[in-house]
């Protein structure tokens, strides 16, 4: 499983981080400035990488079978900040 992280993109490793804290894919959108569909995409991509099925069993996967070591610290570090943090527009209107 370390091996597979490693073979994730720094978003896909945040969004997976998100994941694994119980955030929606609306939620992880707005903390990562993605699109729902965009997040639905990689977590797609995400799971056949790390052959598993569902959220729940990535968030299963990552909780028994990686050490915290695994994820790198920047993303890892980011990926907290994210859930801690309100999301910002960075210079993006709402409509």
């Amino acid at each position: 499983m370390d091996d597979e992280l490693n073979g994730l993109s720094e978003t896909e490793r945040r969004i997976v981080s998100l994941v694994a804290y119980g955030r929606t894919n609306d939620e992880v959108g707005e903390r990562l400035i993605l699109t729902p569909r965009t997040v639905e995409w990689s977590l797609t991509k995400i799971c056949r990488k790390l052959r598993v099925r569902s959220r729940t069993e990535l968030a299963a996967k990552l909780a028994t079978h990686v050490s915290p070591s695994a994820v790198r610290r920047p993303a890892n570090q980011l990926a907290r900040a994210a859930v801690d943090d309100e999301p910002t527009n960075q210079g993006r209107s709402k409509r």
